[in-house]
C-alpha cells in the first residue's frame, strides 16, 4: 500500500518537474541563440531580462514541484514579477540611455518585490495579497507589453506571453472571477512557445524590401511605442523640409507635394537627405550591419548628421 502511494507521488512529481524543466530549458536555449543574432542592437538587454526571468520562473517551478515552500504564493509572485522586466527594457531601448535604463528596470522589480519582501519578513507563511492599487499596476504592465506588439508581426507571441503572465500573476491581479491556479504548469510552455514563434518568424528571413522593408522590420522588432515615435519624428522633418515620403504603419508612402526635383517610387520612397536622416535615427536602436543586411549592403557608414529622436 505504502509502496503504491510512494510510486504515485513519485510519478506525479516527475511529471510536474518535467513540464517546466523541459520547456524552460528549451526557452533558455532559444533566448541565448536570439541574443547572438541581436548583438549590436539595443534589444540585447530585453533579451537578457527575458533570460533571467525564464531561468527564475523555471527554477522556482522546478523546486516547488518537489518541495513545499513556506509562503509559496509570495515566492511565486517574486518570480512571476520578473516577466514584466523585458517589457520595460524595450521601452527604454534607445541609445545612449539604454544602459542606464536597465537600472530603472531593476528598480521596477525591486519596487514590485517590496510587498513580498515585507510579507516574508513580517508574516511568513501567511496569506499574501497585494493592495488593489498594486494589482491594477501589474495589469497595466501586462497590457503595455501586449499592446506594444499586438499591431506587429509578433502579435501571436505577444498574446501567448501575456497569457503566461496572467497565469503566473493571477492570484495578485484584480479579481475578475478567474481561477487559473490549476493551469500554472502551462505558463512556462506558453512562454517558450511565444519565444519559439518569434525565433521562427525571424529565421524565416529578414525583410529585404529596401527602406520600406527596413521600416517594417524595425516596427516589428521594437513594437508600436518606438515605431510611432520614429514615424512621428520622420514625418515632422518631412513636413519641414518638404521631403517626398510619409511614414505610415504598413509602409513608407510617397507624397505628391514634395519639393521640386524629387523623384521617388513606392519601392524607393526616400531621397538622399531623408535616407540619411532615417539611417541615423535607426542607429540609435540597431547596428549598421542590421540595416545593411536588409538593404543588401556589405557595410553601412555611420552618417554625420541626423534627425534627433528626442
Amino acid at each position: 500500500m505504502s509502496e503504491s502511494l510512494i510510486s504515485q507521488m513519485s510519478s506525479g512529481w516527475s511529471l510536474k518537474l518535467a513540464i517546466p524543466l523541459v520547456a524552460g530549458f528549451a526557452g533558455i536555449f532559444l533566448l541565448i541563440q536570439s541574443r547572438r543574432r541581436l548583438l549590436g542592437t539595443t534589444l540585447v538587454a530585453p533579451v537578457m531580462w527575458a533570460l533571467i526571468s525564464l531561468i527564475t520562473v523555471t527554477l522556482l517551478q522546478t523546486v516547488t514541484a518537489g518541495w513545499e515552500l513556506r509562503s509559496p504564493a509570495t515566492w511565486n509572485y517574486l518570480a512571476a514579477a520578473t516577466t514584466l522586466c523585458p517589457t520595460m527594457a524595450v521601452l527604454g531601448a534607445k541609445r545612449p540611455q539604454d544602459r542606464g535604463w536597465q537600472f530603472i528596470v531593476a528598480s521596477l522589480w525591486i519596487v514590485l518585490a517590496l510587498p513580498a519582501a515585507q510579507d516574508l519578513a513580517f508574516a511568513p507563511g501567511g496569506g499574501f495579497e497585494l493592495h488593489p492599487a498594486w494589482a491594477w499596476f501589474l495589469a497595466l504592465l501586462i497590457t503595455l507589453g501586449l499592446l506594444n506588439y499586438l499591431p506587429t508581426r509578433f502579435a501571436f507571441s505577444a498574446v501567448l506571453i501575456s497569457l503566461a503572465q496572467i497565469i503566473l500573476l493571477e492570484a495578485q491581479l484584480p479579481r475578475l472571477g478567474l481561477n487559473l491556479s490549476n493551469y500554472r504548469f502551462f505558463a512556462i510552455p506558453l512562454l517558450t512557445t511565444g519565444i519559439a514563434v518569434v525565433c521562427w518568424q525571424v529565421r524565416a528571413g529578414v525583410n529585404r524590401g529596401g527602406w520600406p522593408g527596413v521600416w517594417l522590420d524595425f516596427r516589428n522588432a521594437f513594437g508600436s511605442a518606438w515605431a510611432l515615435r520614429v514615424a512621428e519624428r520622420m514625418n515632422q522633418a518631412a513636413r519641414t523640409h518638404r521631403w517626398p515620403a510619409h511614414f505610415r504603419w504598413q509602409r513608407i508612402e510617397p507624397i505628391d507635394d514634395a519639393g521640386e526635383g524629387e523623384s521617388v517610387t513606392s519601392d524607393h520612397p526616400l531621397n538622399d537627405e531623408m535616407e540619411l536622416s532615417f539611417r541615423t535615427l535607426l542607429r540609435r536602436f540597431v547596428s549598421p550591419e542590421w540595416i545593411g543586411e536588409r538593404l543588401g549592403e556589405n557595410s553601412t557608414a555611420v552618417p554625420s548628421h541626423s534627425v534627433d529622436p528626442d
